[in-house]
């Protein structure tokens, strides 16, 4: 609800870059930013903690083979399409919408990450 044009501009930049990186650095980078950012011009000073430890975690080596592990095209392919969804939402000024946009794609991405540190998938997957 807080979202300026410029702020919506913004958002859209970041999902562009990620979309376009050519390297998962880069594609980590850039999707920290979209989420940071999301969390800044919602005013959500928790989320906004939450990502310092995030980002944190994702400095850790181990935590990049499992990113590593983790993504394959389909996967960035869904990632975008989600991103675009969140902010879609955030355009409308639709919380709700951009909430269960948001919740759909933690849940994809802990399906993901569970299913390659259970071992059920492969790199190439």
């Amino acid at each position: 609800m807080r979202a300026t044009e410029d702020d919506i501009r913004h958002l859209r930049d970041l999902t562009r870059k990620i979309s376009e990186a050519q390297d998962a650095d880069s594609r980590e980078l850039w999707d920290s930013a979209l989420h940071r950012y999301i969390a800044q011009t919602a005013g959500n000073t928790l989320f906004l903690a939450l990502f310092n430890i995030v980002d944190k975690v994702r400095q850790d080596p181990a935590w990049h083979h499992v990113r590593e592990m983790a993504r394959s095209q389909e996967s960035r392919v869904l990632y975008t399409d989600q991103h675009d969804t969140i902010v879609a939402a955030i355009e409308r000024r639709d919380p709700a919408g951009a909430e269960a946009a948001a919740r759909q794609h933690l849940l994809s991405l802990h399906e993901r990450l569970l299913a390659v540190t259970a071992g059920g998938l492969s790199h190439a997957s």
